[in-house]
């Protein structure tokens, strides 16, 4: 927040704020963090009591990011496709 010369303030005096916003970005970037962690934490406690164990939840969300990331290469890949950076593959009938 800038006041300037306008309003009341003398001529001449500007008064700069500005430790709200700094403190308001550190905020709102631990904010994502703690969803996350909390998110993770009551999927994992859904899936303990489904399943009735503690480790087979472990195996089944440790296996999300492996597909997250087998879909994103697929994606990559037929865009290279489409551009013809990669050939077309190959298949035997």
């Amino acid at each position: 927040m800038e006041v300037g010369g306008r309003g009341g303030a003398a001529a001449g005096l500007h008064v700069r704020v500005v430790g709200a916003r700094v403190r308001g970005k550190e905020v709102r970037a631990v904010r994502p963090v703690i969803a996350f962690v909390f998110g993770f934490i009551i999927v994992f406690l859904v899936l303990s009591a489904q399943y009735e164990s503690w480790t087979l939840p472990g195996a089944v969300m440790s296996a999300v990011p492996f597909g997250i990331l087998g879909a994103l290469d697929h994606e990559l890949a037929a865009r290279a496709r489409e551009r013809r950076l990669l050939p077309d593959p190959v298949c035997w009938s």
